[in-house]
């Protein structure tokens, strides 16, 4: 019965698959020497060599999500990514229509800094006082105007590159204590206030002094600026002739506070 039994045995051996390939490092579940500690043993590494990969993968992933999300830095002003592009075009929708007066008040922030804006007020001189940089002369001139004037001030200085951010933040309604002076060959000579919140031009200035007398050079008007700051002024000659009867509003020039407007007269009059 025994030698019986035995045969059986064999024969279901004979019949039995092997998990692996024979040959150098396989086994078969059936052997007694390898045994089901062996097989154990395989199936455990297998599984911590997935575990291992999934963890390369997965920690690759991890660091490429936090440097996209991170985005330029500070000291890499200047460089060609995409993020200094828009930088760049930042001050592309600054104002260039109302011009700054005394009083006014503007927000003023750089973008580099990465800081709240901070409030500046045009001083009775018509200026503004910019961090870093100083006083700078903000009357007469807009919000674009003044923050690209910033900006060239600001990249010789202080930074590589500066994206200037300006913008209005309340306009001075009341009296704004600025005065032009017109003098020569008008109806009315002296003393102008300049209206607050309004952009005052030279042509204005000559309507308020009752406009121009018989003997007026219009093409010849002078406005004489003084220089900021112990600088030299100067003088501009506008052709209010063009800018009245020809309509080239371009040519009418801003005044700015303690102007002097000149209206001569003609070097030869006519009777």
């Amino acid at each position: 019965m025994k030698v019986e039994n035995a045969a059986r045995m064999a024969d279901v051996g004979r019949h039995q698959p092997c998990l692996l390939p024979k040959g150098e490092g396989a086994f078969d579940v059936n052997s007694r020497t390898n045994g089901g500690g062996v097989f154990s043993r395989y199936r455990l590494c297998v599984l911590l060599g997935v575990l291992i990969v999934m963890s390369l993968v997965a920690g690759a992933a991890f660091a490429a999500d936090a440097s996209t999300a991170q985005g330029p830095q500070s000291g890499e002003i200047g460089t060609n990514e995409p993020g200094h592009v828009i930088l760049a075009g930042a001050m592309d929708g600054l104002d260039e229509k109302q011009r700054l007066a005394v009083g006014d008040r503007v927000s003023f922030r750089v973008l580099q800094d990465q800081e709240d804006a901070k409030l500046l007020t045009v001083t009775d001189a018509g200026e503004l006082d910019v961090p870093e940089l100083g006083l700078v002369m903000a009357v007469g001139k807009t919000c674009g105007e003044v923050a690209r004037e910033i900006k060239s001030k600001l990249e010789k200085t202080t930074y590589y590159k500066a994206t200037v951010i300006i913008g209005i933040d309340q306009l001075n309604k009341t009296l704004s204590g600025r005065k032009v002076y017109v003098v020569g060959q008008v109806k009315v000579t002296g003393p102008q206030e300049i209206p607050a919140g309004e952009t005052w031009t030279v042509s204005k200035a000559i309507l308020k002094a009752g406009g121009f007398t018989d003997f007026a050079d219009k093409k010849r008007v002078r406005v004489v600026r003084a220089g900021a700051h112990g600088k030299p002024g100067k003088t501009i000659y506008v052709n209010v002739t063009e800018i009245w009867e020809k309509g080239r509003t371009d040519l009418d020039v801003p005044v700015v506070s303690e102007d002097l407007i000149y209206v001569p007269a003609r070097a030869v009059n006519f009777y």
